[in-house]
């Protein structure tokens, strides 16, 4: 019974933990665009001890569980921030969350031997949720949601890259079930999840490749998998796989098409800040100017992101001839 309250309130301690790092991480964050790390270090001495304890002498059976966790996320972390899909120190604090969430509470979900990955599914869902409901609240707002005029995009583009990213979808499909199937309770949660990382890494890699390259790679894809199909390999009407691919990717296409729209805003050059993002549209515009210093990066992710050189670059090449008082940022809560 006491080692039970000690359980008790050890838990109790981590999730004090996890609650204050959020609040303090996230007014951080919104204030200065930034996740200190010397509050990533002290609150992360403090679960380490947490941890030595609860593990150590409380619940030695579950060490190994929480290590398999911790080191899952670890990768799937470092993944994301290779992607340019989030910045370190994001990576650096879920590491730190999943560290302080006593393995106790993985029990109470369904999914494998890495149920911790539900942190994951959650962090992007809301996320994602909140992205596409304010860009659905911004349209309404100005009366152009479903304006096709005001978006710019290529119709032969866009079905080009859908077709791309279905294909390569299907194969990692069925090269991940027989392997992914057969090692989780829930697979069809997880391979969902790993469908949306495979579109963002999709995105990553089709803007590295010219058009003809991505063109070429197409076709490749879907000679593989209709020879597969018409020499038996796989099943030809795989609507497990095929319609969750197509419905996936148009999904997300959709939501990014309607996201997007509403993905910038104009700011006077006297307010901007580091670590803020311009759009490649304004990066295009300093490309003529013999201003040293500019931003070059137009990928318009983590990697664009300002710098004090640059802001100062910028407030000189203002004065400039080509110089103007307003440039086009992308918005950083959406990047």
């Amino acid at each position: 019974m006491r080692a039970d309250l000690y359980m008790l309130i050890i838990e109790a301690l981590l999730f004090g933990c996890i609650l204050y790092l959020g609040i303090r991480a996230s007014i951080t964050d919104c204030r200065y665009s930034i996740i200190p790390n010397r509050l990533l270090l002290h609150v992360a001495m403090v679960i380490v001890i947490l941890d030595l304890i609860y593990y150590g002498v409380i619940a030695r059976p579950l060490l190994s569980y929480a290590l398999i966790n911790l080191l899952f996320i670890a990768l799937f972390s470092f993944f994301l921030y290779c992607f340019n899909l989030w910045a370190a120190g994001d990576s650096k604090l879920l590491f730190i969350i999943t560290l302080a969430i006593p393995a106790r509470y993985y029990t109470y979900w369904v999914l494998g031997p890495f149920p911790g990955f539900i942190l994951l599914v959650i962090i992007f869902s809301t996320a994602f949720i909140y992205v596409i409901a304010d860009s659905v609240k911004q349209g309404i707002k100005r009366g152009d949601l479903f304006d096709l005029k005001s978006a710019k995009f290529n119709v032969k583009a866009l079905i080009w890259s859908y077709f791309f990213m279905v294909g390569t979808m299907t194969i990692c499909n069925l090269l991940l079930i027989p392997i992914v199937g057969s090692i989780f309770t829930n697979a069809g949660l997880l391979l969902t999840s790993i469908d949306f990382m495979i579109i963002f890494a999709l995105r990553q890699f089709r803007e590295k490749i010219n058009d003809k390259a991505q063109k070429a790679t197409t076709i490749a894809i879907w000679a593989v998998l209709i020879t597969l199909q018409v020499f038996g390999f796989i099943p030809r009407m795989r609507f497990g796989i095929d319609v969750k691919a197509w419905c996936i990717v148009l999904v997300v296409m959709f939501m990014r098409f309607i996201a997007e729209k509403y993905n910038y805003q104009e700011i006077n050059i006297d307010e901007l800040k580091p670590r803020m993002i311009p759009s490649a549209y304004t990066v295009v515009k300093f490309g003529t100017s013999k201003v040293q210093g500019l931003p070059t990066g137009v990928t318009e992710d983590l990697r664009s992101r300002l710098t004090e050189t640059e802001i100062e670059a910028i407030k000189r090449w203002q004065k400039t001839k080509q110089g103007i008082q307003i440039i086009l940022l992308r918005m950083i809560n959406r990047s």
